[in-house]
């Protein structure tokens, strides 16, 4: 197995400490009893606090829809550029420099706009947007039917504030800025330290556009990348030459399988596809004890959308070495199950109600929530509510994966 420089486990020992540092594991819970202050019902159907997505003002609903969970949430960025500058109200930018992963081409006022939120990179060459095509697709090129479109209708629309955006510009400028130069993304370190002020920011949302940069440095992806003593380069070239036939031959099965409602992933000439089948067969020679797990897939796949190859793979390495427990995603996903258990125990706990219907009709707990963990909510969710989860994740976390399934009940 390689070992990929040295990270502190995002656990303080395991999950008893983190109770006790961080409380109930409830996501936008009032600190006294715990109770939640966003509404939410059971499945299939459920209430998402509104403050879990940028800018949200209530509670959006969430529907499963054809096999799959139907965001009645559309992203809207607010006006802007666009570009790969952000401007403070003092004129300084914050630009993305050459080499470092490419800033999403964010729509300046368009919500229904497709593939507005999402890499350009990773876009099938066939769906330019003067394509008729083109049109039956969202902002993050999930395709939308006639039951979708009249879902988003039924809740307020997601905006991005920009003054949030503002707020991280300066937070950013003034802590981490030592010189009086132009500050730009290759500038800044390549791991953020926690404090209350970031957590507050983080707890806000990060902006949409500034995601692909915020997230490596919020999880430590970036610092593990830079201090690992194999590139990924280097591993590629092992894994695309290694003979591991059966966990190839698997993955092969599995990559249309993904996310085939995006379009990015539909079929086998898409951009998205060679890089999911890069980074699978990449961590299947990385982690042998692990080989190929069918969550990772969708965990990958999603970060693509935002992220380029590299940065997404450094990014599971992160997840897998140090986010998550050992043996997570491993044969016998000992590290899941024991989640379940802590879980299980949580719900009982804090939602009495819910361990009376468990208990009454003798349903196992982990046949829900398993996927939840496995994937980290990415088979679950709709795509806006998701990123403002992994904006939770990647700062806190896997203590989020309890908070958001307890408000998920």
């Amino acid at each position: 197995m390689w070992k990929f420089g040295s990270s502190q486990p995002s656990r303080d020992g395991y999950m008893g400490a983190d109770m006790a540092k961080h409380g109930a594991p409830c996501l936008d819970m009032d600190e006294e009893d715990c109770s939640p202050q966003g509404s939410r019902s059971s499945l299939p159907g459920l209430a998402v606090p509104g403050s879990i997505v940028d800018g949200a003002i209530a509670s959006q609903h969430v529907t499963p829809v054809n096999g799959r969970t139907a965001a009645t949430a559309t992203f809207v960025p607010s006006s802007g550029s666009g570009s790969n500058s952000i401007s403070s109200s003092a004129g300084s930018q914050l630009r993305a420099s050459a080499g470092s992963p490419a800033v999403l081409n964010v729509a300046p006022s368009h919500s229904s706009e497709p593939f507005s939120a999402i890499r350009n990179d990773i876009i099938p060459p066939e769906l330019s947007m003067s394509s008729p095509l083109c049109q039956i697709y969202d902002e993050f090129g999930f395709e939308v039917n006639d039951e979708d479109a009249r879902l988003a209708t039924l809740c307020p629309q997601v905006v991005e504030d920009p003054m949030l955006r503002l707020r991280w510009q300066a937070y950013l400028e003034f802590r981490h800025n030592q010189e009086v130069k132009e500050f730009t993304w290759d500038r800044l370190a390549d791991h953020l330290p926690q404090d209350d002020k970031l957590e507050e920011l983080v707890k806000n949302g990060v902006p949409h556009r500034m995601r692909s940069e915020l997230w490596p440095r919020l999880c430590g992806a970036r610092a593990k990348q830079r201090t690992s003593s194999v590139s990924y380069k280097t591993l590629l070239d092992r894994a695309l030459d290694s003979s591991l036939h059966g966990v190839t031959r698997q993955i092969e099965k599995d990559l249309l399988r993904t996310m085939p409602q995006n379009a990015c992933f539909a079929t086998r000439n898409c951009p998205g596809v060679k890089s999911l089948r890069n980074i699978l067969r990449c961590i299947a020679e990385a982690f042998p004890e692990i080989g190929y797990c069918q969550g990772t897939g969708m965990v990958v796949s999603s970060l693509l959308l935002l992220l380029d190859e590299e940065t997404a793979f450094w990014m599971m390495v992160k997840i897998i070495e140090d986010i998550l427990p050992p043996e997570y995603y491993g044969v016998t996903l000992i590290g899941a199950q024991t989640d379940q258990r802590v879980l299980r125990q949580l719900v009982k706990t804090y939602l009495p109600p819910v361990d009376k219907v468990l208990e009454k009709n003798s349903l196992e707990l982990s046949m829900i929530t398993m996927h939840w963990f496995i994937t980290v909510f990415a088979s679950v969710l709709p795509f806006p509510v998701l990123l403002r989860v992994w904006d939770l994740f990647f700062y806190h976390g896997s203590v989020i994966l309890f908070r958001v399934s307890l408000a998920m009940f």
